[in-house]
């Protein structure tokens, strides 16, 4: 009111200007650019966006039950602490493992798989001064010494300190034992023709890889050779590369010089419904198990976790070596060995952040073998990108007309209903649909209006502080010229 008439007269000017600007449009602007970052951050997966999605994801899988979790075909025989304060400090000598193959074997296990690789033949110091005493007498007396006993003696010696060799022919005499082998990631420069009789080569693919993409290594660290050659077979059990999917996804295949080696949990799956590899790959679609294909993309299976830590049975080491025979726990089952312990390695998988390692391929095989898949089809980005421009264009649209609180519900609102809809794809269809960066976009919005509130409400406090100065200068020059200092 104290300002002059033409001031007035142009603050009037200006805001009807003000109300003549398209500022839906402009709102629309905003949040078009807005969406188009985000999906473009999206395409490119930053693995810092990907971390907080993993958080979701987690969140997903615990809230997720099995809706027809099929049976269970996996039991786990671990060494765990008590094994170990029992029998021993690991690594224990190769004869108690020896020991356990047959136990395991006549209670029903259909398949044996170890999680142990037995790349080197055991350091036995004993065994070493046996032959070399051997050897010796051999020298001294020659091949027919008058007290052959000696020497029969020493081979019993020999043979009963020879882990190695005990472990050989349990695992020969039980012929359903499978052994990990262990990848170097890494591309090769050459292909390796290996030859035909090579163990390596006989668990390789005899076709053509179901895969355009499958992860090269370029070193391989495998069983010793007369292990290799007793067992039932070989497969690998790398852990992904990437450290966003570790936990998340499995290899089911790597690629050593052109070999094409499968994995450890997919070798049982497909050996304890009878089929081998060749018969499940269906040439230029995948892999089919039974009546559906197994959603991998390049090679990688996404896990559906049966639960949390421990879904499967655990059975202790050192009580199966006591007992001997137990109740039909077993019977017909694929029996996992592996290392548990306290100063085992652990993964962090969405169910569990400390999962050992023989519980995730317990998780594979019971996904593979009951059909329990989780599915990143490819046109799921594209879905995603089209969420993420809608959603911020109505958050747009909508905000632009509120406060800084009802702005707050609005977003809140909408990132809880984004959580619902991909919780429903989780559980109804077994897809995963990614919400991490549709609700980063729904964040950005809302702090954009109210980065730009406080932004205009500065300047409107900064222009009212002016003139209220002006005002006042005015006022006390008037009353200066009445004389009413005061």
């Amino acid at each position: 009111k104290n300002l002059p008439e033409s001031r007035r007269q142009r603050a009037h000017c200006s805001q009807r200007f003000l109300e003549k600007i398209p500022i839906k449009k402009f709102d629309l602007l905003v949040g078009a650019f807005l969406a188009v970052l985000f999906i473009i951050l999206s395409f490119q997966s930053f693995s810092v966006f990907e971390s907080l999605g993993r958080v979701i994801y987690s969140i997903q899988m615990r809230l997720d039950s099995p809706r027809n979790p099929g049976t269970n075909v996996v039991a786990i025989v671990n060494i765990d602490d008590k094994s170990i304060k029992q029998l021993g400090p690991w690594p224990w000598p190769r004869q108690l493992i020896a020991e356990m193959i047959p136990i395991l074997k006549n209670n029903g296990a259909k398949l044996i798989a170890f999680d142990l690789l037995f790349s080197e033949k055991e350091r036995n110091l004993g065994l070493q001064e046996i032959r070399e005493l051997q050897k010796s007498i051999q020298e001294r007396l020659g091949t027919s010494p008058k007290d052959p006993a000696l020497l029969k003696s020493l081979a019993d010696i020999e043979n009963r300190l020879d882990s190695d060799r005990l472990l050989v022919k349990a695992i020969k005499e039980g012929g359903i034992i499978y052994l990990p082998l262990l990848g170097s990631f890494g591309k090769y420069d050459t292909e390796l023709v290996l030859p035909e009789d090579s163990f390596v080569k006989k668990n390789s693919l005899k076709t053509k890889a179901p895969f355009a993409e499958i992860v090269p290594v370029n070193q391989l660290t495998v069983p010793f050779p007369e292990l290799a050659e007793s067992s039932r077979g070989l497969g690998h059990t790398n852990l992904p590369p990437n450290k966003v999917s570790l936990g998340q996804t499995h290899l089911l295949f790597i690629d050593y010089r052109s070999n094409i080696i499968p994995s450890m949990p997919f070798r049982l799956s497909l050996d304890f419904v009878n089929k081998k590899a060749e018969e499940a790959i269906v040439p230029g679609k995948g892999i089919k198990l039974k009546e559906t294909l197994i959603p991998a993309s390049n090679g990688e299976l996404l896990i559906k976790f049966k639960g949390t830590g421990r879904s499967f049975p655990y059975y202790s080491f050192v009580d199966i070596l006591n007992v001997k025979k137990v109740p039909a726990v077993f019977d017909g089952k694929i029996v996992l060995i592996g290392y548990t312990a306290e100063d085992a390695p652990k993964i962090s998988t969405p169910v569990d952040p400390e999962l050992p390692q023989v519980e995730l391929a317990a998780n594979v095989i019971d996904n593979i073998v009951n059909g329990r898949y989780l599915v990143r089809p490819p046109y799921m980005v594209y879905i995603e990108a089209m969420f993420i421009l809608l959603l911020s264009l109505f958050a747009s649209f909508l905000m632009s007309r509120y406060g800084f609180i009802n702005r707050m519900g609005i977003t809140a609102t909408l990132i809880f209903f984004l959580f619902l809809v991909g919780f429903i794809f989780f559980m109804a269809l077994d897809i995963w649909f990614k919400i991490v960066y549709i609700a980063l976009a729904l964040i950005a919005v809302f702090f954009e209006y109210s980065i730009r509130d406080i932004v205009m409400t500065q300047r409107t406090l900064g222009l009212t502080s002016k003139e209220s100065i002006e005002t006042n200068r005015m006022l006390g020059l008037s009353l200066q010229s009445q004389g009413l200092l005061d």
